[in-house]
């Protein structure tokens, strides 16, 4: 735990840094995040090493063979400065560097930097547009082929094609409409597939092919062969060098493709995500997954918003450091140990928060509010030794006073009224604690179950 100055109060390294920086810093961990989906949409696959300068050591926001990769969203001459540095390093190791700044070119604010920096013989790329046109670029220098793989043209009989088991919630609002389409305007489209293996169907041995990009077309091709529809060999891109027995190459082609077509909500990212971990056998990933999933199911009955729960999980012990990039990628791990002692309880004081008023109706929250509340609570049990020290007498104070303000009509109902309002929550419990009023404060309980009860 970090030390304690005084009661309510810890030092960390934000002190010393100002708003305007945090900020920046924050907003920088988004323009990092799109640089690196970019390379990674167009198969650039990063192979970070960590090296050390004069100013210590360092690891690139993207890098790949020969190439280090910074994404900046501000420059000044500290920044120069420990640029001109790390790249006199760079140089020493054969290793091209590239800045690729969020700023539009031209930008007088600045020009002089990116001046300096080009005269040190460093890329920079200015703007969302020079930054893809560099990486699609890369993409193509890299093949060293130059072969472009192609998928074949097929087509295949209902019977034979399988939806991917870690596909998203089936798009039932799109199946009638597409339905319709088809019976009037016939199947003028086609659904991608790879290769799944010969499989019996109707007593004879035939190739399967498993669905990767197409789900609701084939749904809807799917109700009206159930209808007694005469569904003739159905137009297909076979892609012919993946094969359904290539589990994690083959789910990440399902989510680039359909996020391109269409964007996948957080949820679609877990459930398909703890699918494909079942199926290679990852109990870390399964169970931390699992548990997502669990959560944002709880969220979504209980009316505080179901995507709230990720953002629980994804921040430990500060705003600027955050694992939702992980939680869509797949890589995302939380242990048993950390989620029943900072989620478990969370969790539990929201159970109770939306519990039934005197009058029987079950008490609802602003969702953004509480997203902002129970991430912060989870950041204090990690970085105050009050609140790590005091944890169930905290959330018990909690309870008290949501539920209080609920019942009273006096819960904040915008995102600028709540951060008030949980400021002044904080102020008051750090103060009644200063003045030792707070040891009359009902404990906050965890329900007894069979593993607890003592």
């Amino acid at each position: 735990m970090k030390k304690q100055k005084k009661e309510g109060a810890i030092i960390t390294a934000d002190e010393s840094v100002s708003i305007v920086m945090k900020t920046r810093y924050e907003h920088g961990e988004e323009w990092q995040s799109y640089i690196s989906d970019k390379f990674e949409e167009v198969g650039i696959q990063p192979t970070f090493i960590r090296i050390k300068d004069v100013l210590g050591e360092r690891i690139a926001d993207y890098q790949y063979q020969g190439v280090w990769v910074e994404a900046k969203t501000f420059i000044n001459n500290a920044e120069v400065a420990k640029i001109k540095t790390l790249h006199e390093k760079l140089i020493t190791l054969g290793i091209k560097m590239v800045i690729m700044c969020e700023w539009e070119p031209g930008s007088k604010k600045h020009a002089k930097d990116v001046k300096l920096i080009r005269g040190l013989g460093i890329y920079v790329f200015e703007g969302q547009s020079q930054c893809e046109s560099f990486i699609i670029d890369e993409s193509v220098r890299l093949n060293v082929e130059k072969k472009v793989k192609m998928a074949l043209p097929i087509s295949v009989p209902f019977e034979q094609l399988i939806p991917h088991p870690n596909n998203r919630e089936k798009n039932s609002k799109n199946i009638p409409t597409i339905k319709a389409s088809i019976v009037k305007n016939g199947f003028f489209t086609q659904i991608n597939v790879v290769e799944d293996g010969i499989k019996e169907i109707n007593g004879v041995m035939k190739m399967t092919y498993m669905i990767f990009e197409g789900h609701t077309r084939y749904y809807a091709l799917e109700d009206l062969y159930n209808k007694g529809y005469e569904i003739p060999p159905i137009s297909c891109v076979l892609v012919d060098w993946v094969t359904s027995n290539d589990i994690d190459v083959l789910h990440k082609m399902l989510i680039t493709t359909n996020t391109t077509y269409s964007g996948w909500k957080l949820k679609n990212y877990v459930t398909s995500h703890k699918g494909n971990l079942e199926l290679l056998g990852n109990t870390n990933g399964v169970f931390s997954y699992g548990k997502i999933l669990q959560a944002m199911n709880q969220a979504k009955k209980q009316k505080w918003g179901e995507a709230n729960p990720v953002y629980l999980f994804c921040h430990t012990n500060s705003l600027a450091f955050d694992d939702m990039k992980a939680v869509k990628d797949g890589t995302y791990r939380i242990n048993e140990v950390d989620y029943n002692s900072q989620i478990v309880p969370i969790l539990e004081l929201m159970n109770q928060l939306t519990s039934k008023d005197s009058k029987g109706n079950p008490r609802t929250y602003n969702g953004t509010i509480i997203r902002d509340i129970i991430v912060d609570i989870r950041i204090m049990y990690n970085t105050n030794q009050i609140i790590f020290d005091n944890f169930n007498q905290f959330l018990g104070y909690l309870k008290l006073k949501f539920i209080s303000s609920h019942d009273s009509g006096t819960f904040p109902d915008t995102k600028e009224t709540g951060q008030n309002f949980w400021g002044i929550i904080k102020e008051e419990y750090f103060g009644l604690r200063q003045l030792g009023f707070t040891n009359n404060v009902q404990a906050f309980e965890m329900p007894k179950t069979i593993e607890n009860f003592a």
